[in-house]
């Protein structure tokens, strides 16, 4: 479907498809009816949902994206939609299609923005790294844009004279995971920096301990601008977090212990990449906590 608008007409509904992107760029829809009588409006089993606006005007109902991560899984949910619909659907078969479609909806919008545990906790670090310098600094802007989310890159944090790689275990791990050659390698000219937080995870709780961070974070950072960054940054990266607008998580986080290493490029213990032979890649491997003991700072 191109940019442009698509009607269904039914016996007592007008369905309209409606697609507001420019020509050439991805398909930004939404939906539209318009029945004949309130009565079909009022059969309606109609949700409140974080991430789509419902609108409702008399015989007016319409469906508006709110959540841009979504848009592709949207765009879809509508085509599917319209291939149920014919045009000898009387007001109450499409109102139970709406319905039907409505449920599936939902179940299937709850696994796209479900997060793991372990994304959840690898965010958490970060956001509590993110917050601990932004308290300590007035330059929020400098310190925003060195977080390298959602670009790729071999540091989570990249500044002028220092970069740090953040790692989140859990409280009774004795080993971190580095994921790539580079991740202690330090930027020429630069120190680096390894922080580790370990926490406590109580699953299926009521506190949703990333949300208030990611709301703390929010309310720290000293203007619009920075703030609609931080969202973008968060919305933008590959796990796709809206924060607590979009989703609820059942995860309370505790941090028990901030432990913070240097990475001394001779002496601490790391695969150095430029000793692996070139037809060795995607490197991956442990590093015990209790051998870099005497790097802590």
């Amino acid at each position: 479907m191109t940019s442009g608008v698509k009607n269904i007409k039914t016996k007592d509904c007008l369905i309209v498809i409606l697609n507001n992107a420019p020509e050439g760029y991805e398909e930004h829809k939404s939906l539209a009816f318009h029945f004949k009588e309130v009565k079909f409006i009022n059969s309606l089993k109609l949700p409140k949902l974080k991430y789509m606006d419902i609108v409702q005007l008399n015989t007016d109902l319409s469906f508006h994206l709110t959540y841009e991560p979504l848009r592709q899984f949207f765009n879809n949910f509508i085509d599917g939609f319209e291939k149920t619909m014919k045009t000898t659907d009387s007001g109450i078969e499409v109102v139970e299609k709406i319905n039907k479609a409505l449920r599936d909806l939902i179940k299937m919008a709850e696994k796209e923005l479900e997060l793991s545990l372990s994304d959840c906790m690898g965010l958490n670090g970060e956001l509590l790294h993110l917050k601990t310098l932004l308290i300590n600094s007035t330059d929020h802007n400098t310190i925003l844009s060195g977080w390298n989310r959602p670009a790729p890159s071999n540091h989570d944090f990249d500044y002028e004279k220092e970069a740090i790689e953040i790692k989140t275990v859990s409280k009774d791990k004795t080993t971190v995971k580095i994921t790539s050659a580079f991740q202690l390698e330090a930027p020429e000219g630069k120190s680096l920096f390894l922080k580790i937080y370990r926490i406590e995870t109580i699953q299926q709780s009521t506190t949703d301990s990333l949300g208030e961070l990611y709301n703390e974070i929010k309310s720290i950072l000293n203007s619009d601008l920075l703030k609609e960054e931080f969202v973008t940054k968060c919305i933008s990266d590959s796990i796709k977090y809206g924060g607590p607008r979009i989703v609820t998580l059942p995860y309370k986080f505790i941090t028990i212990e901030e432990m913070t290493y240097r990475v001394d490029q001779a002496l601490f213990p790391r695969i150095n990449r430029l000793a692996l032979p070139i037809s060795i890649s995607n490197i991956s491997y442990s590093l015990d906590l209790s051998a870099i003991e005497e790097f802590r700072v």
